[in-house]
């Protein structure tokens, strides 16, 4: 309810604002939007089940997400990674601090990784989505002469 209340406070200071002040406000609004949904399409289009991650970071994570989305804990990898910050708030991130510092670490740094920020939980909502189709992790490519003893050494 507390976005609601501030919600309706920024309706109440709107409406007595100059004309000058409105306008830039817009031009403000539209810049702030664009800022977003270029961050928002900078994520990779993965499902949270591509992320890797200890089995105790991702259950805990997982919970977390179910929270605000009801499904079973198995449907929750299938959300993508955009799906997933759209539908968490900080506070949620805050929780997973506190419940499990050491899978927190984890998945700031896998989401590092990824070029995505852990704060930008909650910059959108799911209106500002234009979904991605999910697109599977880059892999090293092998090379189908090289012996398979030999792979990923150096020598």
């Amino acid at each position: 309810m507390q976005e609601e209340y501030n919600l309706d406070q920024l309706r109440q200071k709107i409406a007595t604002i100059s004309g000058v002040e409105l306008i830039r406000l817009q031009s403000f609004l539209e810049s702030e939007i664009r800022r977003r949904k270029q961050i928002l399409s900078e994520i990779p289009a993965i499902t949270l089940e591509q992320i890797p991650l200890r089995v105790q970071t991702r259950t805990t994570f997982y919970s977390i997400v179910r929270r605000r989305k009801v499904c079973n804990l198995a449907d929750v990898g299938r959300l993508t990674l955009i799906e997933t910050l759209a539908l968490l708030k900080p506070a949620d991130l805050q929780s997973l601090k506190s419940l499990n510092q050491r899978a927190y670490n984890e998945l700031v740094n896998e989401l590092a990784k990824l070029n995505v920020a852990h704060d930008s939980i909650a910059l959108w909502d799911q209106k500002m989505l234009e979904m991605k189709p999910v697109s599977p992790l880059p892999s090293r490519s092998i090379n189908p002469t090289e012996p398979a003893a030999n792979r990923g050494h150096a020598d």
